[in-house]
């Protein structure tokens, strides 16, 4: 049953990983094409920190998986 959980959690944080990053993709774009100076500079600032924040519930995911599961 642990087993179970351990994959269902690292999917979910999967799932959630690459919504982050998807996000940070768009709000990306977003902002470059505004055609404002100040969001274009900043915009792969603010995509990369989207992404790496999206790292986090996959790291979690599977620390979690590692430990319930018994397996990378």
């Amino acid at each position: 049953m642990a087993a179970r959980l351990g994959d269902v959690l690292y999917w979910l944080g999967s799932i959630l990983a690459v919504l982050a990053i998807l996000g940070g993709a768009t709000v990306t774009v977003i902002m470059i094409r505004t055609g404002n100076p100040n969001d274009i500079n900043a915009a792969p600032y603010v995509g990369a920190g989207i992404a790496i924040t999206g790292f986090i519930p996959y790291l979690l995911g599977r620390a979690l998986r590692y430990v319930l599961a018994g397996r990378f």
